[in-house]
Formats: structure tokens, sequence, C-alpha cells
């Protein structure tokens, strides 16, 4: 179902305008289509970030999938009351660099999960776990890591993170 730009939540709306404004204070740019905007980093810095909105029939819950990276997609809840803070939160931890991909993998070099790894500022971390596509894999005993660092955008003048507004 494609929404109509008068359909776009409030929160998703707040979301953009936040991280659209962190972008900007970064040398970086944003592309905003219905239910994506795409955070673009300045030249030869970072990684390109695409901030997805997904909701239900109803509007009433609310998922944003945050993707970067070779693997990295992580699924954040836009509900509730802090729900756009807690995204951009989310999204500002992986502009500085702050997120990693992990890949597990099998002896004899199979992929057989990625791990998303997002540190926040005020201490807390998510992850979440991906297994490999092909249900044989599923149990398979991982052998070694893979883990790369989201590279970072450039920090804002004075080091400052997500202003208020």
């Amino acid at each position: 179902m494609q929404k109509g730009e008068e359909d776009v939540s409030e929160e998703w709306r707040e979301l953009v305008d936040r991280i659209t404004r962190e972008a900007g204070r970064r040398g970086g740019a944003a592309v905003e289509d219905l239910d994506m905007a795409s955070l673009q980093p300045p030249q030869d810095s970072g990684e390109l970030v695409r901030v997805i909105h997904y909701a239900d029939e109803t509007g009433t819950d609310q998922t944003v999938i945050v993707e970067t990276g070779f693997a990295f997609r992580h699924a954040v809840s836009l509900n509730g009351e802090d729900g756009a803070e807690w995204v951009a939160t989310v999204v500002v931890a992986i502009l500085d660099g702050h997120a990693f991909e992990i890949a597990q993998v099998g002896k004899d070099g199979t992929w057989l999960h990625v791990v998303n790894h997002v540190d926040t500022p005020g201490g807390e971390w998510q992850e979440s776990t991906h297994p490999a596509p092909a249900f044989h894999l599923k149990d398979m005993p991982v052998d070694h890591e893979h883990r790369r660092r989201i590279e970072p955008w450039p920090r804002p003048a004075g080091d400052e993170t997500l202003p208020d507004g």
C-alpha cells in the first residue's frame, strides 16, 4: 500500500526531520521518498544509511528498518511516546560508528548468521541476529566470526549529537 503525503504519521515525519538535520550537520544529505529516507554521507566519509518505515494497515504499529553496510539491517519500533527520539538515537549511534556487522562463519567458510549490534550513547545496546537463508544450515556450528565496524560519518562541530527539536 503506497501512502500519500497526507497519510504519513507524525512520528515518521518527526523522525525524518531529525535525521535530515543530523545528516546536514555532518556534511551529508538526506533524500526522502514516501516511506524511506536515504542518508548520503559526505564524499569519501561514512556509509549510506537507509531508514525505511513500515506500518500496519491501521498505522498504529510502526517499525523502522535501518540498513547500511554489507549486511547490517536493524529493526527499531517507532511506537510510543519516545519512538521518534529513540529511533533517531539509534540512527545517530550508527552514524557515529557505534554499530557492527558480525558474520558468524562455519568451518567450511559458509556464512551462517549475521549479527547486527548497536551501542547507543546512554550505554544501552541492541543486537539482532539474522540466520542463514538455507534451512539446512540452522544447526551448523560457528567456527569463527568476522566483525566489521560500520564506517562512521564526521562528527558535527562541537561534538554534539541530536539537538532538541
